[in-house]
């Protein structure tokens, strides 16, 4: 793989297409991505705007068909480049999403495998435990933030559920599961692997931070512990706004992971959720206003196969709305609106959102964008559970 100012370019079994997806999508990229098969005779294109992919085009088919033709595209060579897009926004969904999304139907034999029948990425042993477990792994950087390295033996707990801390760690090596614990037992959300961040941005806001879940190592882990008084100081002087927008986004994972517990102990009750609340943004709507809620509350809630889910219940102070470098895949592409006959909302400045974002330092970019991931593939579990946890 080359790195340039302008280029980045490499094979696709060195860095496979989730891989460099992720990549782009941490690095805000726009530009396009060609990515070139030898059992193609024209090039997949990928149309990136501040790393969210926009459109593209793979053999007869263009936009969301043609990204998750793509993800057979496991042999071959690929390039990004800077230039100027001219596409028209016609994918919407989250990256996470579409990575998951992707790599499920590849296993599961929807997508179509260009390229020999041993050319996959194989998986890494600590991870063939028989689970199905998504994945969330991020493209490890700012290996300046590491003060100090640790090993973690497998099955040892890396954070323990109730217990406080105020560390942020990052996984350089290995693969970690995340366990909610309950009066009854305990519920495997996810499984984090290298570049996964352990920490959230409650972990920035008080010294009192409760660990919401338990995160047992599966293979050796090793961990970056990363300089908190440094990312203290770059955090304090963001906005007000800017700071409560993240809260906010924290507690969507902390509520949507709530969610995934409701529905294993049988508990989830969507009727309850909105019950005195109108419908105020439909799903799919193509609104892309952000608004801050000054009273009453909202409910999130995705439509799904099964009925609905009710994914976030926010109230004074949360944002409501599509915020791309906070995006979660929920509304209003991915979720509904309905808000009590008491709300109130305000109207928020995009613009000045992502200039602060585009101007943050790189590790509060990175925290944002990891836990925004975790809502993204916990909503996912969450909308589809059994066929999300089961067991090969």
């Amino acid at each position: 793989m080359t790195v340039d100012t302008s280029a980045l370019s490499g094979n696709l079994t060195f860095l496979p297409l989730p891989d460099i997806l992720q990549l782009l999508h941490t690095s805000s990229c726009s530009g396009i991505l060609r990515v070139k098969s030898p059992y193609s005779l024209t090039p997949g294109v990928v149309y990136f705007e501040k790393g969210a992919p926009i459109d593209a085009l793979a053999l007869e088919k263009s936009g969301l068909d043609a990204l998750y033709e793509l993800f057979g595209w496991v042999d071959g060579s690929f390039s990004f480049s800077t230039e100027k897009v001219n596409a028209s926004r016609v994918i919407k969904t989250g990256m996470m999403e579409i990575i998951l999304d992707g790599t499920r139907m590849l296993d599961d034999g929807k997508i179509v495998k260009q390229g020999p029948r041993d050319a996959s990425v194989q998986e890494d042993e600590s991870t063939t435990d028989g689970s199905n477990l998504p994945i969330i792994r991020r493209p490890i950087s700012n290996y300046s933030y590491v003060l100090d390295e640790e090993e973690v033996p497998n099955g040892q707990n890396i954070v323990t559920q109730g217990r406080h801390g105020d560390w942020i760690c990052v996984m350089l090596n290995g693969y970690a599961d995340v366990i909610r614990q309950t009066k009854k037992d305990g519920v495997t959300i996810t499984r984090l692997g290298p570049g996964s961040l352990i920490g959230n941005i409650s972990s920035l806001m008080s010294t009192k931070s409760v660990r919401t879940a338990t995160l047992v190592a599966r293979g050796r882990v090793s961990l970056g512990v990363l300089d908190m008084q440094r990312i203290h100081t770059e955090f304090s002087i963001l906005t007000p706004q800017f700071r409560t927008m993240a809260v906010s986004l924290d507690k969507r994972l902390l509520q949507a992971t709530d969610t995934v517990v409701d529905i294993h102990l049988g508990m989830l009750n969507p009727k309850e959720a909105i019950a005195g609340k109108r419908l105020l943004m439909e799903q799919g709507a193509m609104d892309e206003t952000v608004q801050i809620i000054e009273e009453g509350e909202v409910c999130v809630v995705r439509q799904t196969k099964q009925g609905p889910i009710p994914l976030a219940y926010l109230e004074k102070g949360d944002y409501v709305g599509n915020i791309p470098c906070m995006n979660t895949g929920h509304e209003p592409s991915g979720a509904a609106l309905y808000v009590s006959e008491d709300v109130r909302l305000a109207p928020v400045n995009l613009e000045a959102i992502q200039e602060e974002y585009d101007l943050a330092s790189p590790m509060i970019k990175a925290i944002l964008d990891h836990v925004a991931a975790c809502v993204s593939v916990t909503t996912l579990i969450a909308c589809d559970f059994e066929k999300m946890t089961r067991r090969r």
